[in-house]
């Protein structure tokens, strides 16, 4: 989940050498078309992470640590969660996107907000 945070606060390493030499309109595609393949792409991720977990679950996949026996099975729920929550976090930037492009919202420093 802490994925999904970076993404809304747009905190991850972006290389913007192509981008800087676009025009505003090419670069304003190129993102929305950056966003929804790795909506796509974490989504899928989600889903693979989903089938192991469900395999997990029904072979009670356990690790022996020393004389006992911990089940892990569970833990590996949580993976396609936070998957999904970061697919869920780039649905959002995508329409605040288009909403932008739509005159819907106005851009602010801290992120996209109404227009008054």
């Amino acid at each position: 989940m802490a994925l999904a945070l970076t993404q809304r606060e747009r905190g991850h390493i972006r290389v913007e050498i192509i981008v800087n030499r676009l025009r505003a309109e090419k670069s304003k595609t190129l993102g929305l078309l950056v966003d929804i393949v790795g909506c796509a792409f974490v989504a899928l991720m989600g889903l693979t992470a989903w089938n192991d977990a469900v395999e997990s679950f029904a072979r009670r996949e356990s690790v022996l640590v020393g004389l006992d026996v911990f089940p892990i099975w569970w833990a590996k729920f949580f993976i396609p969660i936070g998957l999904w929550t970061f697919s869920v976090q780039y649905l959002a930037d995508i329409a605040q996107r288009i909403l932008f492009w739509t005159g819907k919202v106005k851009q602010e420093q801290g992120g996209l907000k109404a227009k008054s």
